[in-house]
């Protein structure tokens, strides 16, 4: 196995532990939770490497927002939301617009997008150079 396909292993891994986050510390009601669940199996079947891919094209490009803690990269950015109905993409964006998560709940999923932005860093570099 070589260091790309660990790495994308390892990104799916955190995105997956990322999303339980979620579901244990943010989005507390079972209609929530259902919808995470859903997207925690949307991306379980997700190969890796495609996964890591689409980190790159989609949240790479913004980690000028990710490092400042610019809330618009959750409100104004619906790619992020892959695998989560349309309709439901504006809730999750007023919601964290409307400052519903506290700020050690917003600190910790910062601190998940530093840790993503790392892997897909490494990742990217990774496969340019092959």
């Amino acid at each position: 196995m070589d260091s790309g396909s660990t790495l994308s292993e390892y990104f799916k891994k955190i995105i997956l532990e990322f999303i339980s986050s979620l579901k244990e510390t943010v989005f507390l009601e079972d209609e929530r939770k259902g919808e995470l669940f859903m997207v925690s199996f949307f991306f379980e079947r997700m190969d890796p490497f495609s996964l890591a891919t689409y980190g790159i094209d989609y949240i790479l490009p913004r980690q000028k927002e990710i490092l400042a803690r610019d809330d618009s990269f959750f409100i104004n950015n619906p790619s992020i939301f892959r695998g989560i109905p349309s309709d439901r993409i504006e809730y999750y964006s007023q919601y964290w617009s409307e400052n519903k998560i506290c700020e050690e709940n917003k600190t910790i999923i910062w601190e998940y997008m530093d840790t993503i932005l790392e892997i897909l860093k490494q990742f990217k570099l990774l496969s340019c150079d092959k």
